[in-house]
């Protein structure tokens, strides 16, 4: 009793019996992927992966807005603690319909925008296609903590998709 372990050899006959006088190599043994299998994953692999393709651009998406929330909720947060280490008020300010907003320390505490006091920054450069906009379109910190100026910070992206980052007027900091 015999057991193969590799293919069974194929053996070409030629009327002289020689298949080297013949010019042909003989076929034993041989262990490897073809051209068409190889064709025939690829083909596969491309058509996955275009079927796919839609699904990963809407979890890139997802996963922008989500991070542009973050940011917002602790850039928030961070204002509101500056605030009140500080003891000046500091305010967040969308401007609206970019993905840009606009940081006040306020450090005379006149509600102005003085030389050196706005710090702006974007959440669009690491979350392509997220839009900011909001109903008070900024969020004032008292050195109390608390807010001055209460409200609500949306994240749009393309998609569709939109989140809310709620300041209340005690200066608690949430996302919707």
């Amino acid at each position: 009793m015999t057991t193969p372990t590799t293919r069974p050899a194929l053996a070409v006959q030629f009327a002289s019996g020689d298949a080297a006088a013949a010019g042909c190599a003989r076929l034993s043994n041989q262990v490897g992927t073809t051209v068409a299998e190889v064709v025939a994953s690829l083909v596969l692999l491309v058509g996955i992966l275009s079927i796919m393709g839609p699904v990963f651009s809407q979890l890139l998406g997802i996963y922008h807005l989500r991070g542009a929330t973050q940011e917002i909720f602790s850039e928030l947060q961070r204002a509101r603690l500056a605030a009140v280490m500080e003891n000046h008020r500091y305010r967040l300010s969308v401007i609206e319909g970019t993905g840009t907003y606009e940081i006040l320390d306020d450090k005379n505490n006149n509600g102005a925008a003085d030389g050196g006091e706005v710090t702006t920054r974007g959440v669009d450069i690491e979350n392509p296609g997220v839009v900011l906009s909001g109903e008070d379109i900024g969020v004032t910190f008292l050195p109390n903590g608390t807010a001055l100026t209460s409200g609500s910070i949306t994240i749009s992206h393309g998609n569709g998709r939109t989140r809310s980052v709620v300041v209340s007027s005690g200066g608690r900091v949430r996302t919707q």
